[in-house]
């Protein structure tokens, strides 16, 4: 299904499977919106997933057009990927 698909193609990403199951579920989301392509375009925020910085990778994932577009969503999702 569509849900799979795209957590295999997440999984090929190092900052993808390094991160826990409740902030794999966040980007899994995200990439359900605004496809896996949509998500890789998050540079900033997954720099900052690499580095550990979640709540800069939250705040980085509010700083988009997709955040303008769905804040509540937005709002909710960046908020769970900071908390983890």
């Amino acid at each position: 299904d569509y849900l799979q698909t795209i957590e295999t193609r997440l999984k090929v990403h190092d900052w993808f499977t390094g991160l826990n199951d409740a902030r794999q579920q966040c980007i899994m989301e995200m990439a359900y919106q605004m496809g896996v392509e949509g998500v890789l375009g998050f540079r900033k925020m997954i720099a900052a997933l690499e580095r550990g910085d979640y709540l800069e990778a939250g705040a980085q994932a509010m700083d988009s057009l997709w955040a303008q577009q769905t804040p509540a969503r937005a709002r909710d999702v960046s908020d769970r990927l900071a908390r983890g």
